[in-house]
């Protein structure tokens, strides 16, 4: 898809999809990066996030999502 294109729906988004959709994809892909090291020593299991704003508000509802799995 292209962002400068007015015909296809590449920002047809909402907030309700990036809780669901981007803020799980980058933490999996925080976690990825992070135990495909070649240190033993490393095990991402936990990743703090700082927020804010519509971030903030993306994480609450990405959590709410999340425990209801």
């Amino acid at each position: 898809m292209d962002p400068d294109s007015a015909e296809d729906d590449y920002w047809e988004f909402d907030m309700l999809d990036m809780a669901e959709y981007d803020i799980p994809a980058m933490i999996e892909r925080i976690r990825d990066v992070r135990n495909n090291t070649k240190r033993d020593d490393v095990d991402c299991m936990k990743v703090s996030i700082v927020a804010h704003d519509l971030g903030a508000s993306n994480i609450v509802t990405a959590l709410s999502i999340a425990t209801k799995a």
